[in-house]
C-alpha cells in the first residue's frame, strides 16, 4: 500500500485513524507472507538434506 492509496481512502473520507489501522495491517500481511515464504524455503532445504541423509545412511547400512 502506497501513498496514493492513502491520498484515496483521504479523499474518500475516510478519517486518518481508519486509514493509518488499514496501512498497518496491510504492512503487517506483507511481512508475515515474506516470512512465510522464507520459512517454506527452509523447510524444503531441510527436507533435501534429511531426505540425502536418510538415502546415505540407508546406502552404508547392512541388509539384515
Amino acid at each position: 500500500m502506497d501513498m496514493t492509496l492513502f491520498a484515496l481512502l483521504k479523499a474518500a473520507g475516510v478519517d486518518f485513524s481508519s486509514v493509518a489501522v488499514v496501512m498497518l495491517l496491510w504492512r503487517i500481511s506483507t511481512l508475515m507472507n515474506s516470512q512465510k515464504e522464507a520459512i517454506v524455503r527452509l523447510i524444503h532445504k531441510l527436507d533435501k538434506r534429511v531426505i540425502a541423509l536418510e538415502a546415505k545412511s540407508d546406502v552404508s547400512r547392512p541388509a539384515d
